[in-house]
């Protein structure tokens, strides 16, 4: 091989640099504080793209710095350096190599030699090549040198095994038909047997293989599912302390129970452990928001734990059982600025499945006073933010009627009717359902205290939305009211149906009957019909 290929690298051109800095840009949109709300929301709620540029966006999401844990003196703690079977000088040499498109060819040559510092070198420069900006992943696949690599994942020694690992990563990121092929020849079915290797940088690499394999497509996703790779990641996730592993075990994991619910193969999994694991992580490892990883970490645990809970009412109590909750709301107490939006969105997702389930399940979460965190963010400059909190709030007044009480006693009338008048229609329909689930409360004293703070002016004006939905909640509102009227009038004049004259409604009442929707009208006329029959 030419001379060129061994001209010293400057550090700034480590293995890891080079990839950091290739997909630099998508990282930077993905921790754009413009962009991060909608990229939440999409991750939240919808399927991952098939298209190159998108699972290459996602890819840089989880790209994560290289940790080991060096005073740790079990088998998982040996090196790659400690068990070379090339000199060690060969082995610094190569890896601070400096190779460009030009030398592909003497690559391609060096890597098919029986040499093994020749085949090493030529590993080497493969993967430094596939590193690049733009790699030239196709034009490799037609040297026909995929099969190679792939053969080189079994008894082959580590350091060529790690070089390997390295390519199928890079190569990886490229097109569905290009990972494809890896799958085609055997290279998925033989890294998921390096996720049972006794080495953490074999296996770490390993599980960042299929971190990024699962990015591709559902079949893929489904076929780590019948070879029961979800129970591998649990079983690796509940025993190693290795923080970098630890983080590409939960992104495996992220992307993996998308698809489990709807997997028909063996491999079943016990979610409610999957959910305990990832309290844990959160527990164990201090969050860091000035540390990417760390919010990285994070944010795939929040995923985690609000998808499971929205999806299993035992993960909802697993949630409650295992001491997590703690951490979360205290965490969310913390957040104060843009860069832990996403981390808040995690959390009022986790609050907001929880709320959303049995009375006894929001009880608890209740009990740990939340209202401060409602009110904090009830007006977050963040649309999607704002969105979840005034759902947390018009579920809670769905509850008891002790957790309408609450909600009064803890001053969030006006603010519901502030969000009423100042928001836009998909909050706004947050507020209105606050507001009819208010008007359902039996208890004498705080419908009065709210019917003085203003309940029945404010559900009269969201009669005149010109939103269908919006007035069909309002006249169930207005017919609590007017129920509660009927029942406590000490003269048999019911005082609801007398405000409702003095403001000058029933004509709004009686042309609503006349609505285009039915619900509207048959609302409209039994309300009309029950309350004001004299008319």
């Amino acid at each position: 091989m030419s001379e060129n290929l061994f001209i010293s690298q400057n550090p700034s051109n480590s293995q890891e640099e080079q990839i950091e800095s290739k997909f630099q840009n998508r990282h930077e949109l993905l921790f754009n504080k413009e962009n991060f709300s909608q990229i939440i929301e999409d991750s939240m709620n919808k399927e991952l793209s098939l298209g190159k540029s998108f699972r290459e966006t996602i890819f840089i999401q989880k790209r994560l710095k290289q940790k080991r844990d060096k005073d740790n003196n079990n088998a998982n703690s040996q090196k790659i350096i400690d068990k070379l079977t090339i000199s060690r000088e060969l082995y610094d040499k190569c890896n601070s190599m400096n190779v460009a498109i030009e030398h592909l060819k003497e690559i391609f040559i060096a890597f098919n030699s029986n040499d093994i510092e020749q085949k090493y070198r030529g590993l080497v420069g493969l993967r430094k090549i596939l590193c690049m900006n733009n790699s030239p992943i196709q034009l490799i696949l037609d040297m026909n040198i995929l099969p190679n690599i792939i053969q080189l994942l079994h008894n082959s020694p580590v350091e060529f095994i790690y070089e390997a690992l390295w390519c199928l990563i890079n190569i990886s990121a490229g097109s569905e038909n290009q990972v494809n092929k890896i799958k085609y020849l055997g290279g998925i079915d033989k890294i998921i047997e390096l996720l049972d290797h006794n080495m953490n940088e074999i296996k770490d690499l390993a599980i960042w293989n299929i971190e990024s394999f699962c990015l591709d497509s559902p079949k893929i996703k489904n076929y780590f599912l019948h070879k029961k790779v979800l129970n591998k990641i649990i079983t690796i996730l509940s025993v190693n302390n290795d923080e970098n592993i630890i983080m590409r075990c939960l992104c495996v994991i992220k992307n993996l129970i998308k698809n489990y619910e709807n997997n028909i193969e063996e491999g079943k999994v016990n979610l409610t452990k999957i959910v305990n694991l990832v309290s844990k992580a959160i527990i164990s490892i201090k969050y860091n928001k000035e540390n990417k990883d760390i919010r990285e970490l994070y944010y795939n645990c929040l995923y985690i734990l609000s998808y499971l809970s929205e999806k299993l009412n035992e993960c909802k109590n697993a949630l409650l059982e295992n001491g997590v909750l703690p951490y979360i709301i205290e965490l969310i107490r913390k957040t104060n600025d843009d860069n832990d939006l996403f981390i808040v969105l995690g959390c009022l997702k986790i609050m907001g499945n929880i709320i959303a389930g049995n009375a006894n399940q929001t009880q608890k979460l209740l009990d740990y006073n939340i209202y401060d965190i409602l009110k904090k963010f009830m007006f977050h400059q963040n649309k999607r933010i704002k969105k979840e909190i005034n759902w947390i709030v018009s579920n809670i007044a769905a509850g008891t009627e002790r957790n309408i009480m609450d909600l009064i006693d803890n001053g969030f009338f006006p603010l519901i009717c502030q969000i009423f008048k100042n928001e836009n229609k998909d909050i706004k329909i947050e507020a209105i359902w606050t507001l009819c689930n208010f008007s359902q409360i039996k208890n004498n004293d705080y419908i009065k205290i709210l019917l003085n703070q203003g309940l029945l002016e404010v559900i009269c004006e969201c009669l005149k939305s010109e939103e269908s939905k919006d007035v069909a909640i309002s006249l169930e509102a207005l017919y609590n009211l007017l129920e509660f009227g009927q029942k406590n009038s000490s003269d048999g004049n019911n005082f609801i149906a007398y405000q409702i004259e003095k403001m000058g409604l029933i004509t709004v009442l009686e042309n609503l009957q006349f609505h285009r929707n039915e619900t509207i009208y048959e609302k409209a006329l039994k309300l009309i019909e029950t309350f004001f029959s004299y008319e």
